[in-house]
Formats: structure tokens, sequence, C-alpha cells
């Protein structure tokens, strides 16, 4: 089984019984086919080193987060049975004001920024371990992030929870 990365979306009443059942809740996690689960492939993770270079540099912890909102979503939250490792550890709840503010940031962020931040980040070519190019950058993570946006965008309009895992 490979390492998942993805966002999924419940009802409040649908979280809380799952809380109460750690099975329940991992088989639920696990079920992929659904329009309830957004994949989030790689991109889930390198998303964070491109809005977030500093999360890469240890020296650097009075920088400001640019995008707090988005950061809480894409790393953040609190931690369901937390010995149920689903990929990148345990699945995270993510607060709703941090859904509204990570929409409102993403909605200011061009792609010609968002292509700008990720070429400037020295570093990330490293960690990917390839040589970063514009193309990638627009084919692969902007339209992860674009399918991010309406996913959460979609969850606040349904009143949903979202879990990240």
């Amino acid at each position: 089984m490979g390492v998942t990365s993805g966002f999924r979306r419940l009802s409040t009443e649908d979280l809380s019984r799952l809380t109460e059942d750690a099975a329940a809740f991992e088989s639920e996690c696990r079920n992929y086919d659904t329009p309830d689960y957004l994949d989030m492939d790689k991109a889930g993770i390198e998303l964070i080193f491109i809005l977030d270079p500093v999360s890469m540099e240890f020296d650097t912890t009075e920088i400001e987060d640019t995008f707090p909102g988005l950061m809480d979503v894409l790393a953040g939250g609190a931690p369901v049975h937390e010995k149920i490792d689903l990929g990148y550890g345990p699945a995270r709840v993510i607060p709703a004001e941090s859904l509204r503010e990570s929409l409102e940031e993403m909605a200011s962020l061009t792609q010609e920024q968002f292509t700008e931040l990720a070429l400037s980040n020295e570093i990330l070519s490293e960690m990917l371990m390839c040589e970063l190019e514009e193309s990638m950058i627009q084919e692969y993570h902007w339209p992860y992030l674009q399918s991010l946006s309406e996913f959460l965008r979609e969850s606040l309009d349904q009143g949903m929870t979202v879990i990240r895992y």
C-alpha cells in the first residue's frame, strides 16, 4: 500500500460516530472511491514547501507565514485516532476558520505568483530531486491547488467537516 495524501469531508454526525469507532474510521478513510475524498497525490505535501519555503529551513522561525490558513489546511489540524497512520500520520480535522481563510488566500494567488514562488525556492528542486520547470508547476501543482480550493469551497457550502490525511 502506498502513502496517501488527501482530504475527506464528513458530516459532523459521521465524524462524531467515527471518532468513537477506530476500525470504522480507518475503513471509511481508506475508501478512496467517493466524491467526498480528494486525492492530492504527492502535491499535497509539495504544496507546503512551495507556499511556505520557511518550512524547509530550521533557523527562520521568526518569519511570519504568508498563507497561515492554507498552511493549517495542508499541515495542521487536530489528530483523530492518533495510532492510525493513513500515509503521513493520523488524520487531522481542519478547523472551519482555516478552511475559510485558506479559500481567501488561494483566491488572492494568481498562477503567475504561484509559479514565481515555486521557481524562486532554491531548496525545492533538491527536495523534489528534479529540476523545477515552469510547466511542472503550472501543469501539476497549480491544478492540485485549484482542486483543493474547489473541494474546500464545496465542503463549506455543504456544512461538512474536512479531515486531512
